[in-house]
């Protein structure tokens, strides 16, 4: 009870507005957020909708205390596709407006407030899902006329045919043809669902480069950025009463939470209010106006990472074990954070980032992410200390009660990230318990032209206001790469550590890519500048490049198949590389849909003119390979990896990232995706002797399972063969072919890496296990001593030797890479000796033993059970594996 009188004491902003109505007690911060609300109780004048649904002839009957609320009801209606008619003819006929004038009364109006819950729509549960096939043969099939009504369609355009479009067109300027929303999202989704909003391609900044560039045209009326409807006083009046419950030290967020949803609501009223008929925004600006660096943007390199007084009090008051840390220290995480996060995910804006403006909890997500690279001690002072309490705190926050606020999600995939790959197993199953709750919360932000709880519209605004346009796209885009982000890791970490469900489908993501890495970067955003990077253009959306992709690719896998080498290698000129790894996440999740189809066999049979059907496997392997040589350039180029943050320095000490390092592989989840198409994490794990996984035990019939699908596996060069050369492949990068054995997993600024050389590793040892057996019976010799024995090849050796006979770069063409990888599958079981594995054993055991990560230990043990069963031991279990 205390902690939640702290909260409710510390809520007051001020003079707050009381609703006179005697039934009603809400309060208000702003005297024009009163004045909208009362239309609820005296509206005036009251307009009803009187379209249908022609599926079921159910009439909308949606009330309004607003004309203008009404018009804009209607275009929704109209922008549907021919789905809703009009009873009253045409749809734009103000006839169809039908008012109903009521004498004021002192009722509240619960039923015809202008803001209320889409009544008209389906329940979300009615809503069939998009099927497989479905988005397959949107992907695949050349004729428009044989696609379902169920899934996306290209628009009626003067663009070139979706599938003629070359891959260039479509990660570069020109852009395939827009998709309408899936079915599976359907009306009630496109509410809450951001991965699914048709309108969330309506960047501000390249809305505002378009008009400008535009010849001039007669004037337009104000375009509405974001349509949103948001929740009825039913809905609202329906909640129960909560009983409070002392929480400790934890304080509830029940009052904010109350007041932000009042406040949610009546800030939407007063977006909604009609815009005074003034010049659009490209008649007082001219493109000179954009050649003037944002008064906002900041490249002082201390408003990044210069911790103030008032920032290190609210940070100790929230996590009071930082107070034996320096100040310096933490300072340094943050700088480590931008020079070895940030360049490979960019979800924050770097020019307009102000230290002294920022949330703690984002802060404090920053740092924590920071010290996780510089190794064990920072770790646990740092890391640890943050990251144990943060998920209670942010869940007890004001801004995580839906809609969320963008920082808040951030900081719980920042924090979801640390969980998972650098501290203990109860945090790493802590991270994916709440998974799904982060992916929740960002469904359910409900606009991306910004901030969740301002639905902005283009409003007219002043000359010296110019600058909103800038703000609202680093909202806009700030918001956009977040989701992306959490779709990212969604699909990569699935193959990374072996999960199979996945919360986002590619299918549901309606989303543009990323815009380019100069202009994100860049304290310059001068018109031509932007022109030049693609904002003069319509966005290209993720769906659209990932579809281009997927042919382009089958398009390549046929010509090879047919020995036609006609095939164009297009100009791959991706906009962003966020943008080149988000397609990577578009193939893993094809790949895991199609597992979860019919057990992961079938065919694609929707390739209308193809000769021969081509198993799915082919032509997603095929797809992501194609990534890997004409989008990627290869996994271990810097380019991939690397976005340069002068303002920050060079500092060796901080900067893991370098752009030197042309060696080790960037990009694990690629290696894992071409693995964890042929084989299951759960095989080779428990095969190596892992007592348990997921928290299921393993049993001696389970084992002697796994033993026949491993065996079964290793036998075929075409399966087995091609998954074990993409594993070696990933170690001869990460090891330098054997040349430098120097890779500490506490110092990795790549998260997934450890967890992927543990895996590629195991997978190896498995392999060469089942089919040849030990090293060595050693074991069984009555003068055997382990610490004494002598590995037959060193992990130097071994992998040097391998590397002779296995590496394979990337190449030019896709086609010839494949046939590389092939010919070597069909080499290795001719190479002697490829299970003198007791080196290679001994070094990741090692390896591992010193790592911070509890799951690392738990591999160091796993990889000396592995160690002595390659000595000759018959005992397959490792008994203390968790013991860690």
């Amino acid at each position: 009870m205390d902690s939640i009188q702290d909260a409710e004491d510390e809520s007051p902003r001020g003079q707050r507005f009381q609703c006179p109505h005697p039934n009603c007690k809400k309060s208000f911060t702003r005297r024009e957020h009163l004045s909208r609300h009362k239309l609820n109780h005296w509206p005036k004048e009251i307009y009803r909708c009187n379209f249908i649904y022609p599926e079921d002839g159910t009439p909308c009957g949606r009330t309004f205390v607003r004309r203008d609320l009404l018009l804009r009801h209607e275009k929704r209606h109209r922008k549907s596709n021919g789905r809703l008619h009009s009873i009253g003819g045409d749809p734009e006929s103000t006839d169809a407006v039908t008012p109903i004038v009521r004498e004021p009364d002192n009722s509240p109006i619960k039923q015809t407030d202008h803001i209320v819950l889409n009544t008209g729509d389906r329940p979300s549960w009615q809503i069939q899902p998009q099927s497989l096939d479905q988005f397959v043969s949107w992907i695949f099939d050349n004729d428009a006329s044989q696609v379902s009504d169920d899934f996306p369609k290209p628009e009626v355009s003067n663009q070139p045919d979706a599938t003629n479009v070359s891959i260039k067109n479509a990660v570069s300027g020109s852009a395939p043809p827009a998709i309408t929303v899936p079915a599976q999202q359907g009306r009630q989704q496109q509410m809450e669902d951001i991965y699914s909003f048709d309108f969330l391609s309506s960047d501000p900044l390249a809305s505002l480069v378009q008009e400008l560039s535009a010849p001039a045209t007669l004037e337009q009326p104000p375009k509405i950025a974001a349509e949103v409807e948001g929740f009825s006083d039913t809905a609202l009046s329906k909640r129960h009463s909560i009983t409070d419950v002392q929480r400790g030290n934890v304080r509830d967020n029940i009052q904010s939470q109350k007041n932000k949803i009042d406040d949610l609501r009546d800030q939407v009223a007063v977006d909604e209010s009609p815009v005074s008929p003034k010049q659009s925004m490209s008649t007082m600006m001219s493109p000179g106006f954009l050649d003037r660096t944002p008064s906002f943007f900041n490249s002082d390199p201390l408003s990044k990472y210069h911790l103030s007084l008032e920032n290190m009090d609210a940070m100790l008051n929230m996590i009071p074990g930082l107070k034996v840390t320096p100040t310096h220290q933490l300072e340094k995480c943050i700088r480590c954070y931008w020079l070895n996060f940030h360049p490979q995910y960019p979800i924050l804006h770097l020019p307009s980032f102000d230290i002294d403006r920022q949330p703690v909890i984002l802060l404090l997500a920053m740092i924590m992410t920071g010290a996780s690279y510089l190794g064990s001690q920072l770790r646990r002072d740092v890391s640890d200390t943050i990251g144990v309490p943060l998920r209670w705190i942010i869940f007890s926050h004001e801004d995580f009660q839906p809609p969320s606020e963008t920082y808040i999600i951030q900081s719980l995939l920042l924090l979801e990230c640390y969980e998972k790959t650098s501290t203990s197993r109860y945090l790493h199953e802590r991270s994916y318990l709440h998974h799904g709750t982060t992916i929740q919360l960002l469904r359910r932000t409900p606009s991306l032209g910004g901030h969740p709880l301002r639905f902005k519209t283009e409003r007219c605004l002043e000359a010296d206001d110019g600058e909103d346009v800038y703000r609202q796209w680093i909202e806009f885009e700030v918001l956009k790469r977040t989701a992306f982000y959490a779709f990212y890791i969604d699909t990569t970490h699935a193959v990374v550590f072996g999960y199979t469900n996945l919360f986002i489908n590619c299918d549901q993501v309606q989303l543009a890519l990323p815009c380019s890495d100069e202009i994100w970067e860049s304290f310059e955003l001068s018109y031509s500048r932007l022109l030049a990077h693609g904002f003069g253009q319509p966005p290209t959306r993720f769906l659209d490049a990932l579809k281009a992709l997927l042919q382009t690719s089958v398009q390549h896998l046929q010509d090879a198949q047919n020995s036609n080498d006609t095939s164009t290698q297009p100009a791959i000129l991706m906009p962003s590389k966020f943008g080149e790894k988000i397609l990577l996440a578009g193939l893993i999740s094809i790949m895991f849909q199609f597992q979860q189809q019919a057990g992961g066999g079938g065919v694609f049979t929707v390739l209308k003119k193809d000769t021969l059907p081509i198993a799915w496997q082919e032509i997603v392997g095929f797809a992501i390979d194609y990534w890997y040589c004409h989008i990627l350039s290869g996994c271990t180029n810097p380019r991939n990896s690397i976005i340069s943050t002068p303002l920050l320095g060079s500092d060796v000490s901080l900067q893991l990232l370098r752009t030197d390092d042309h060696i080790t592989c960037k990009i694990p989840a690629y290696h894992m995706a071409q693995i964890t198409m042929r084989i299951f994490q759960y095989d080779y794990y428990i095969y190596a002797g892992a007592p348990w996984r997921m928290n299921v035990k393993a049993g001696q019939e389970e084992y002697e399972l796994v033993s026949r699908r491993i065996c079964q596996f290793s036998k075929d060069p075409m399966v087995g063969g091609v998954t074990l050369i993409y594993a070696y492949q990933f170690l001869f990068e990460m090891f330098d072919g054997g040349r430098s054995l120097n890779y500490d997993v506490n110092f990795d600024y790549c998260i997934t890496r450890p967890n992927t050389v543990a895996l590629t590793t195991l997978l190896i040892w498995s392999y060469n296990f089942c089919l040849y057996g030990p090293e060595s019976n050693a074991w069984n010799s009555d003068s055997f001593v382990k610490e004494n024995y002598v590995p037959k090849e060193s992990a130097k050796d071994y992998l040097t030797r391998m590397s002779s006979f296995l590496h394979n770069g990337p190449s030019s063409k896709c086609s010839q890479y494949r046939e590389q990888i092939k010919a070597k599958a069909l080499l290795l079981p001719h190479i002697p000796n490829t299970h003198h594995l007791c080196g290679l054993l001994i070094y990741m055991r090692d390896l591992y033993a010193k790592s911070y990560w509890e799951l690392g230990r738990e591999f160091s043990k796993l990889f000396d059970n592995c160690l002595e069963r390659s000595m000759g031991r018959q005992k397959v279990i490792c008994n203390n594996m968790y013991e860690v």
